[in-house]
């Protein structure tokens, strides 16, 4: 393919952003000039009022009503009007059930909204209207060839509804579409006069109206909520879910209510099906690790997150408040998400903000609540008398004197133990809040929706022993303003803007080493001594309780700024141009406080901080984008067209920043000069070191992404469907000649039940749509200019009378870097049964990802490190099921729903196998997923010397010496010794058989709703503090250590216990150590109650509901596993598949949360 500058981009995003400005102004000097001129109408009608009487059925009145008798509504108008309804029983009909929400209209509009569609015709006579069954007034048009009919469609608040199908019934040849106006204009034979229209649009109910020889006809549709919830939103725009032929889930606003989650990503887990999130830590106000249908690169596998056209990346799901979310659109496979080419390889997330409506009255909403959090689950330290035991006991057993005395075991046994510290340093009840208010509405041609949001999640290490001011909390406050104004008939304005602050305030030490101290501190120290100083564990440096009291802390502040303007000009039916600029503008900025301090003299292993230290620095993100499409959409008789392209620019300038450290007592320098503040030596002097050690800069990234895009859908009859989508990407990051690359997708639908031979099937059971979809997305997920070689400064490149010297080197380059690719193919069937109460879903994938990024060895003689190459290969297969059903008993209305997925990587090129890790090893090898554990298979323990006697030997056991109750290892190659050539593959990280279950159920003014989320398949492999007793020589041990190998219990759990290098054999890296970790957890669960409209209609409020909400009350983990007292949410891995959390296979990790807590709705 020809390369095509990325320059050829430039001139389309220097000249959007003035061209949206321009139009932006035209339109509101267009919109004043429209204001004086109905101002001067307005006059001039008053005027003209004034000197005539007051014109018939021109009084303006608001009528709200929903499924009222007609009778009732006639009722309502002659309470606001001077005129009366005078008409027969007999002819019409006043059962007839009225749905109306209109304000401030004229009668004569009402009149016609209300009677047009029930086919009488009304006439005024004095003060009396006077109503007539419409066909005694029907026309013969048998002299006429085509009749045509004129009409308007209208919403319940009389606004027009653009888009509207309209179809002659039996003749689905003949139709057509309203304009933007609602108006339409419809020939049809004339023999069909008498016939039946349809009216349908997504989101309303179908119409059906009778013609009745009528050539003038108003038909009011009502809002259909069901249908309004199956309008799937996709890349830029929006689908009617029967139409759609992609994979993609859709998640509405009631399944995140009322969760008392800190972030979207604890609201999302098991949402949606092949929707993976996993913990590195349960800190406040982390994020968490997100996948959609597995992992197939080492680059990163995380989705392309956009918010309201906004893309954000995973920081916006963290800012965003949960409450301002209408919807969110999982899309899952190259159909749905190549027009987004290259940052769409690993899926998208797609939320679609709150908004109001037009011409609504202002609703004001809060929602509150106020909670505690607890842990999950936390290891259970034996009591001091049992470590005793077990020290005195793998001490013997490695050949060493025993530690305590038979005295000093019975003294602990009698007097009890000391409090664990790591309860002690653990808060027993943390507090938790989340507020949001907000404020919806609209005009004639606005809307709005203004909201503010607060969390204040608490931390758990916020203990009693900690200062006052120690304030340890995440907290956030969200701004949003979304508004929508119609500045003429031919253009709409779109402005979203959000603004969060956030603030991560953490302790100074890390967490890991804290609790990893708490959990090796044994239960004989007290936390203070009698004297009131912080005691020092005999095996410790220091005392996990004062670190967190003196030692200072590390806070995170952080602003984000992400808004868009879209301009949408209509200048004639079905043709419309979007113009949208949009970006987002984070700033973090760091402050680490080192405080020194002492313990008492008498704790000699002490080791507190030397000296004062403070760091701070600032980073900036900025990614900004504009884009330009233009769409047509129409129906043609039995066919419906829809076409789109597009051009679009991104912009990314990320992680620019600056760093200065100060030590001793002088703070950091308000001018972030060097002066003052060096490292104290012990001796008096300073140490100036290197300028490095005190400033720092980091250069941003940047780079560019240009694309052209186009989406074509095409449906007969609603029946056959079909969609291709394109997207032609060039990347900066790549090399020239390299960086563009073409992305096609397509789907195919079939909605089975539409043909004629299934007719009774559909009107007996439902419908069935089967889908296949095939396309290819791209990924760059690289840093850039790897296509060049880079000079790397070296401070030890020569050495020169034996002192090293500075040098330069030169990175290794490729400059035939490629994209990696992704080819993707999804079949799929949605079924709708009973008249919608049971809807079903199954999706088959199959995507492979060729071109990944790896970095391959090279020999050491080459004199230069290795480059970038696009030489790996994944493929992921799997399967989603989705199902809801819906049921009423009595007064009793039940919802059930649930979903299940299964997704499996495998790598099928890779080239030289890669073994990785540290504390236990894992492998990226052909054949087998990405990240498999790796290393000896076991097979029990020992029992006794004859066991031994015919065992291969362990070179690396202990003395080359196993003895009874160590672990036994399976001689894979039967060469009488164990070594690295009898290690196996085995178990996989990732989650297998994810699933969600909710039900809801609601009985007269109460709800009540259980969701459940889990992993039927994992394997964890825990290694170091959590498992291992005595680790290191260190002085834990736990419930679980107490099962241990013994001679008398033959059949333990656990091996014997060691201490020291006699743990060799017994901490090999085996499958012994690796965990079932599949789980289920009640998520949440909530029981609500709304108070009476009697009641809340005495207060001036629309409603008000108080409840009851938790989260994660409830979770189901194998024994083994649960015994441990790790929570089975933890990974060790990032979206890389890179193991960079040692904390969560050690049982480091901050706590996961159990929360529950009390809660208030309020509408006014």
């Amino acid at each position: 393919m020809k390369e095509r500058s990325l320059q050829l981009m430039a001139p389309f995003r220097s000249l959007l952003l003035p061209l949206i400005g321009c139009i932006t102004l035209f339109s509101m000097l267009d919109l004043k000039a429209q204001n004086l001129y109905a101002a001067n109408r307005r006059s001039g009608s008053v005027e003209q009022q004034a000197k005539d009487p007051k014109k018939p059925l021109e009084n303006r009145i608001s009528l709200q009503v929903k499924n009222q008798k007609l009778t009732e509504v006639l009722e309502k108008i002659e309470q606001q009007t001077p005129y009366v309804f005078v008409y027969s029983n007999d002819e019409i009909s006043v059962s007839q059930k009225i749905s109306l929400n209109v304000k401030d209209k004229k009668l004569e509009e009402i009149l016609e909204m209300i009677f047009s569609p029930l086919d009488i015709r009304f006439e005024l006579i004095s003060n009396k209207i006077i109503l007539k069954q419409g066909n005694v007034f029907a026309a013969v048009f048998s002299q006429q060839e085509n009749v045509t009919i004129n009409g308007r469609v209208v919403s319940d608040n009389g606004e027009g509804i653009p888009g509207v199908n309209v179809r002659l019934q039996n003749v689905p040849n003949v139709g057509t579409v309203t304009n933007e106006q609602g108006n339409f204009t419809l020939q049809i034979p004339a023999k069909e006069a008498n016939g039946t229209l349809l009216f349908t649009s997504v989101g309303f109910t179908t119409a059906t109206i009778a013609i009745n020889g009528r050539t003038s006809i108003t038909v009011v549709m009502n809002t259909d909520s069901k249908e309004l919830g199956e309008v799937v939103i996709t890349a830029y725009g929006s689908q009617r879910k029967k139409q759609v032929t992609a994979a993609i889930s859709t998640i509405s606003s009631k399944d995140l209510e009322s969760r008392p989650v800190a972030n979207m990503f604890q609201a999302l887990q098991g949402t949606a099906p092949n929707l993976i999130l996993q913990q590195a830590t349960a800190e406040p106000g982390a994020a968490l690790t997100l996948n959609i249908r597995g992992v197939g690169s080492l680059t990163g596998n995380g989705p392309l997150i956009i918010i309201d056209g906004v893309q954000t990346g995973n920081d916006g799901l963290q800012n965003l408040n949960p409450n301002d979310v209408e919807s969110i659109s999982v899309l899952k496979d190259a159909a749905s998400s190549a027009i987004y080419g290259s940052q769409a390889a690993n899926g998208v997330i797609y939320v679609t903000t709150k908004r109001g409506k037009k011409d609504d009255k202002p609703v004001v909403q809060y929602s509150g609540m106020y909670g505690w959090q607890i842990p999950t689950a936390l290891p259970e330290q034996v009591e001091g008398w049992e470590y005793m035991t077990l020290k005195n006991e793998a001490l013997v057993n490695s050949g060493k004197t025993p530690q305590y005395t038979p005295s000093q075991i019975q003294y602990w046994k009698d007097r009890g133990s000391e409090p664990a510290y790591l309860k002690e340093m653990l808060r027993k009840f943390t507090p938790q809040q989340n507020h949001s208010l907000s404020l919806t509405g609209g005009s004639k041609n606005t809307s709005y929706l203004l909201s503010i949001g607060y969390v204040n999640q608490g931390n758990m290490l916020q203990n009693k022993y900690l200062p006052s001011d120690a304030d340890l909390f995440y907290k956030r406050y969200n701004v949003r303003a979304n508004v929508s104004v119609d500045v003429s008939k031919y253009v709409r304005v779109d402005m979203n803007m959000a603004y969060s602050k956030s603030y991560f305030n953490k302790q100074q030490a890390d967490i890991g080493f804290l609790m990893r101290d708490a959990m090796r501190t044994p239960r004989i120290y007290p936390v203070k001594d009698s004297l009131g100083n912080y005691v020092v564990p005999a095996l410790n440096s220091n005392n996990v309780i004062a670190q967190l009291a003196n030692q200072g802390y590390n806070r995170n502040e952080r602003d984000n700024l992400l808004g868009g303007l879209n301009v949408t000009i209509m200048p004639v039916d079905h043709f419309r141009i979007n113009l949208n600029a949009s970006g987002s503008y984070t700033i973090n900025n760091f402050v680490n406080r080192q405080n020194k301090y002492s313990y008492a003299p008498y704790y000699t292993t002490a080791n507190p901080p030397p000296y004062n230290r403070q760091e701070v620095s600032e980073y900036k993100d900025l990614t900004t984008n504009v884009y330009a499409t233009a769409e047509y959409e129409n129906t043609f008789g039995k066919h419906y067209v829809k076409g789109q392209v597009g051009a679009r620019s991104d912009a990314i300038n990320q992680n620019y920043g600056f760093m200065s450290r100060r030590y001793g007592g002088t703070n950091l320098d308000d001018d972030w000069t060097i002066g003052g503040g060096y490292i104290p030596k012990p001796d008096g002097t300073l140490d100036y070191a290197t300028i490095g050690e005190y400033n720092g800069i980091t250069n941003p990234e940047i780079f560019a992404l240009n694309s052209l895009f186009g989406r074509l859908n095409y449906a007969y009859m609603d029946k056959y469907l079909a969609e291709f989508t394109w997207r032609y990407d060039g990347s900066s990051k790549l090399a020239p000649g390299h960086r563009w690359q073409f992305f096609p997708a397509f789907s195919l639908g079939w909605r089975l039940t539409e043909e004629a031979f299934m007719e009774e099937v559909r009107n007996r059971f439902g419908n069935v749509k089967l889908r296949y979809s095939w396309g290819q997305v791209g990924n760059s997920n690289i840093g850039g200019f790897n296509y060049l070689a880079r000079v790397i400064l070296n401070p030890n490149k020569y050495p020169f009378n034996n002192t090293a010297n500075p040098g330069a080197d030169f990175s290794a380059y490729n400059d035939l870097l490629e994209w990696e690719i992704s080819t993707m193919s999804n079949y799929g069937v949605d079924v709708d049964l009973f008249n919608n109460k049971l809807s079903v879903s199954f999706d088959y994938y199959d995507k492979q990802t060729t071109g990944i990024y790896l970095t391959q060895e090279v020999p050491g003689t080459a004199g230069i490190g290795s480059s970038l190459q696009n030489v790996g290969k994944v493929q992921n297969k799997g399967w989603e099921l989705a199902v809801s059903y819906r049921a009423k008993t009595g007064q009793f209305s039940h919802t059930v729903s649930a979903n299940l997925a299964d997704n499996l990587n495998k790598v099928i090129t890779y080239g030289p196998e890669s073994i990785r890790g540290s504390d236990y090893t894992f492998i990226i090898r052909e054949g087998f997923p990405i990240a498999s554990y790796f290393g000896y298979k076991s097979d029990g323990l020992y029992q006794n010397l004859d066991d031994i006697k015919n065992a291969p030997k362990v070179p690396f056991a202990y003395n080359q010496q196993v003895m009874p109750g160590d672990i036994k290892y399976i001689d894979r190659n039967k060469d009488g010794e164990i070594n690295a050539d009898d290690r196996y593959v085995f178990g996989n990280p990732f989650p297998r058989y994810t699933f969600g279950f909710t039900y809801n159920v609601s009985w007269k003014n109460f709800d009540f709703t259980m969701f459940w989320q889990g992993v039927g398949k994992r394997s964890q492999f825990l290694r170091g503090d959590i498992v291992e007793a005595f680790h290191n020589n260190e002085d834990h041990a736990f419930t679980q250590h107490i099962d241990r190998w013994t001679p008398t219990n033959p059949d333990a759990s656990y091996p014997r216990l060691t201490i020291g290098t006699a743990n060799a054999n017994n901490f090999a890296y085996s499958d012994y150590w690796m965990f079932d970790t599949k789980y289920a957890r009640l998520k949440n669960l909530q029981l609500g109650y709304t108070l009476p409209k009697s009641v809340t209609d005495m207060v001036k409020m629309q409603s008000l509901r108080v409840y009851f909400t938790s989260q994660n009350l409830l979770t189901l983990t194998p024994r083994r596993f649960r015994e441990l007292g790790v929570d089975p949410e933890f990974t060790q891995y990032d979206d890389k598949l890179g193991f960079n959390n040692y904390n969560a296979i050690a049982g480091r990790n901050y706590p996961n949360s159990a929360t529950f807590a009390f809660g208030l709705d309020i509408k006014f």
